[in-house]
């Protein structure tokens, strides 16, 4: 394995390790919007500090992913990340 082919590699270990939190953070996100639970609403602060740092994150994954050299070019597959929604 050559030092590029395993840059990539531990960029994909660290984007599947991203997607546990992502699919957390969206359980978060609509349990605090229960409105029928006396605490609707009381995380949104933290949750929106939490999604624009996950974005953060993802951002630079991105573009180390496509940093990286692939097969002697300066092209990588694009790192793609499913964002939560946050209203």
């Amino acid at each position: 394995m050559t030092n590029n082919e395993h840059k990539r590699s531990v960029i994909n270990e660290i984007q599947a390790c991203l997607q546990p939190l992502d699919e957390k953070l969206a359980i978060l996100l609509a349990l605090d919007g229960d409105s029928t639970t006396s605490g609707c609403g009381d995380l949104h602060d933290q949750l929106y500090r939490m999604s624009r740092a996950l974005d953060s994150f993802e951002d630079g994954l991105c573009s180390a992913s496509e940093v990286v050299p692939r097969e002697g070019k300066y092209q990588a597959e694009p790192v793609t990340m499913k964002q939560p929604s946050f209203t």
